[in-house]
């Protein structure tokens, strides 16, 4: 598989081309919040089962991650101990919030044009009639 590295801009195909990754390797586990009664760590909303996870899996998790991150990216990771965490810590930072989707939506909207006017000029003429 190609190499994608993490950027603002990507990270919802570089999480899917990632995720197929790590399931193609049977690790996908890895980065999965899992739920048990007995060794838990309650890790905000999620609770991960601490022993549930081969240490091998989650090393050769972080691995397939870690080659899709610029050294940038990977000195802010660097000190995160599971896959599990690297990736909630990701996701977190690198994910569109609501408000970005929104801003990002309504710009592409004020973009359009209909029959060389923009949008809101069309409505506002349409409004009009």
């Amino acid at each position: 598989m190609e190499r994608i590295i993490l950027n603002k801009n990507n990270y919802k195909i570089w999480s899917k081309i990632v995720t197929g990754e790590l399931e193609d390797a049977s690790l996908v586990h890895t980065i999965l919040p899992h739920i048990d009664t007995n060794n838990t760590e309650k890790t905000g909303e999620e609770t991960i089962e601490t022993d549930s996870i081969r240490p091998k899996d989650d090393s050769k998790a972080r691995r397939i991650i870690y080659k899709h991150l610029s050294e940038d990216t990977w000195t802010e990771i660097e000190d995160i101990d599971t896959a599990f965490e690297i990736w909630k810590y990701l996701k977190a930072y690198y994910e569109e919030s609501d408000d970005e989707k929104a801003r990002k939506y309504k710009k592409r909207l004020e973009e359009l044009t209909y029959k060389g006017e923009t949008v809101r000029t069309y409505i506002v003429s349409f409004e009009n009639l």
